[in-house]
């Protein structure tokens, strides 16, 4: 039984179907559920104060943020200098020397988050709605859509976890360059973590506490508190590596960002912004 729990990536096919040079894989559809999910329990919050028409100019803003900052971040933080020699790349999912279909690979969450901030911002400024009352609305659905999301990146076989030797761990194909090893599953850990144990910590903030923008500060201190946790059992990306002998990229902003979360909650409930 073990021993079939441990093969389960490599019987994954991360393809649902192909048509010519087009691929629909499972990730795409994990990321459709994500925004699908997330998007009707955000109507549920704003149908009270927005029009459906609205809420559709704020889900595009959302999405259109979200897409435009993961990619610009991964582009930025994690591989600038290949994108800076070839920066048709950004935006061309051909394979530039063979002409096949390869797909846009590389996002990250927190340029994600930074475009989705200027989404929301952008929509709040043009309508006159309560900046902190709409991040509120977004924030407690987010770890809905991240379960999917990471169930994705277990399906495409992708962010796989560090080499263990717990028997928890599974082995991932293409990882180690035909050494097979066990590693952590760390998509899992991270749709168990930030997607389930996050949504009910903002479940638990939404009912105790009452001012505007708690769910959505403390969304910003539970994600980047429980990311840091989660990777130290994730590969580090093989072109940055860990900074300091022990810490990633991803680790060192999630640490920036908790604490900026925990001002923003500390000036929240002395109503000072």
């Amino acid at each position: 039984m073990i021993e079939w729990y441990q093969h389960i990536p490599e019987r994954i096919d991360p393809v649902v179907f192909t048509v010519g040079f087009f691929s629909l894989y499972w990730y795409a559809i994990a990321y459709m559920a994500a925004v699908g999910v997330s998007g009707f329990f955000v109507w549920r919050e704003v149908r009270g104060y927005l029009s459906f028409d609205r809420y559709i100019d704020l889900l595009f803003n959302i999405v259109a943020g979200m897409l435009i900052g993961s990619r610009l971040g991964y582009v930025l933080l994690y591989n600038f200098s290949f994108y800076a020699a070839h920066p048709l790349a950004i935006v061309w999912p051909f394979d530039t020397a063979t002409g096949a279909w390869i797909g846009i690979a590389g996002m990250s969450y927190y340029g994600g988050f930074v475009g989705v901030l200027i989404g929301v911002w952008l929509f709040v400024r043009q309508y006159g709605v309560a900046f902190w009352k709409v991040a509120d609305a977004i924030a407690w659905c987010v770890p809905m859509g991240y379960f999917f999301g990471r169930i994705g990146n277990f399906l495409n076989g992708e962010l796989y976890g560090r080499v263990t030797h717990r028997a928890w761990g599974m082995y991932f194909p293409g990882a180690d360059m035909g050494n097979v090893v066990l590693r952590h599953p760390s998509p899992l850990y991270e749709a168990f973590f930030e997607g389930i144990v996050l949504f009910g910590v903002l479940l638990f903030v939404r009912k105790r506490y009452r001012f505007s923008g708690a769910v959505a500060v403390a969304y910003v201190i539970g994600y980047s508190f429980l990311r840091w946790w989660v990777e130290f059992f994730r590969e580090p990306d093989p072109q940055i590596g860990l900074l300091f002998g022990w810490m990633s990229l991803g680790q060192l902003i999630a640490l920036f960002v908790c604490v900026i979360g925990a001002l923003l909650w500390t000036l929240r409930t002395n109503e000072k912004v």
